[in-house]
């Protein structure tokens, strides 16, 4: 595995495609592609921390949005280890990007492996396909219930909600309420357009400035029963196990975008190191690039990266696995998949704070300029890493190391 750059000369490693399919290298090819564009503003874009209103447009242009939805609706059908690595090859430019793309992917495809019945999910695909849609969502579970009430032609939804990411930019909006009368789970489909939704200006944060994820205000916004892509039922009820992998999906996720701010703050610092990093003083060297303690701090930062790397391989593995198994995954393996995820992130959240701090060690005082923007990695981290405790996972990990249990699914595990 090798940390790669989004040009050409260092390619991920390709991974093959099906019968009469594009290579799966040809999609990372176009991210890496899209990455180097991104690159070439993404300091003063970062900085500006305006919606990503255009960095959205050329994502429909990209011919990515489609990566995962299958042939069937008019997709790419690609693996979802495609998509994760597509994710982290943008995020090691612009992290903000790649988690628009990452957030449209789940909930564009990978949700409905958690459905019973998903022909009206399957619908939406097949339109958002056709008219190259980017999907999102209203946001944060944590937050108070939108409320919805029955109508004669359908509903109409009230409330608001935080952390809407990617519904800044989105085409459609994926809302999930709770139906009054039967206290089922529902997914419904919202209009951007109804004059009811508005996109709060409140994304006044440290990092992730380019995610679209502001607060949405819900006033009498009216859906159709059509609009009801499915019911998941009561929250209460306990799902068969192979309905709730798609949270492990979404995990990994996560994963891949530090893994890739990771590798973005390594390769923009390896940049500057042998561009403008002098040697200190004491080094008894000409070059930046001798420098033994600066070879020691990118000799251990690279090797733990590239060890995430390949546990991240795993976790992705495992969850390709869970889904395999369909209707015959027990609750066991499901939970050891789960741990094993749970692992890769405390890994990730480990490595890609200190790794984002640390560069700064192999690059000198001058690198802390705002012009360089070396900063915006570090940043990104934090900000994404506070997403779910992370002190939650290493609880999880541990007590399944130590006692033999295996956590309950919820909407973070």
């Amino acid at each position: 595995m090798t940390i790669t750059t989004p040009g050409p000369e260092l390619a991920l490693r390709p991974i093959a495609g099906g019968p009469g399919a594009p290579a799966e290298d040809e999609w990372i090819a176009n991210a890496r592609a899209l990455a180097a564009e991104f690159a070439t503003d993404i300091v003063e874009r970062e900085r500006a921390g305006e919606p990503p209103l255009a960095e959205a447009q050329r994502l429909r242009d990209s011919g990515l949005l489609a990566l995962l939805a299958p042939a069937s609706v008019g997709g790419h059908g690609r693996p979802y280890r495609t998509a994760l690595q597509v994710v982290r090859t943008l995020a090691q430019v612009d992290s903000g990007v790649a988690r628009l793309l990452a957030y449209h992917l789940t909930f564009q495809d990978r949700m409905a492996s958690d459905l019973e019945d998903p022909a009206r999910y399957r619908d939406l695909q097949r339109r958002s396909v056709e008219h190259d849609w980017i999907i999102g969502s209203t946001g944060s579970p944590l937050d108070t219930e939108l409320v919805l009430t029955p109508t004669l032609d359908g509903f109409r939804i009230n409330g608001t909600k935080s952390f809407a990411t990617t519904a800044r930019v989105a085409d459609r909006i994926l809302g999930f309420v709770k139906d009054p009368g039967s206290g089922h789970r529902l997914i419904v489909e919202i209009d951007p357009a109804d004059p009811g939704l508005d996109h709060l200006e409140d994304w006044d944060i440290l990092g992730e400035r380019l995610s679209a994820s502001n607060g949405l205000v819900l006033t009498e916004v009216e859906i159709s029963r059509d609009a009801v892509l499915a019911d998941t039922g009561p929250d209460e009820d306990e799902k068969p196990p192979h309905r709730t992998v798609g949270i492990l999906s979404f995990q990994l996720v996560f994963i891949h975008l530090y893994l890739g701010i990771a590798e973005g703050a390594l390769l923009a610092a390896r940049e500057y190191t042998r561009t403008r990093t002098r040697p200190w003083v004491h080094a008894s060297v000409e070059e930046a690039t001798e420098d033994p303690h600066i070879l020691n701090t990118y000799g251990e930062l690279v090797s733990r990266v590239q060890a995430l790397g390949a546990l991240a391989e795993r976790a992705e593995a495992a969850v390709a696995w869970a889904l395999e198994r369909g209707p015959d995954l027990t609750a066991r393996e499901r939970g050891e998949a789960a741990t094993l995820g749970a692992a890769a992130k405390v890994v990730a959240t480990q490595v890609v704070l200190d790794t984002t701090s640390r560069v700064f060690e192999t690059t000198g005082a001058r690198s802390a300029k705002l012009s360089v923007g070396l900063d915006r990695f570090w940043r990104n981290a934090r900000t994404e890493t506070l997403h779910s405790p992370v002190a939650y996972k290493i609880e999880e990990v541990g007590r399944s190391f130590l006692n033999d249990t295996i956590a309950k699914p919820s909407e973070y595990r």
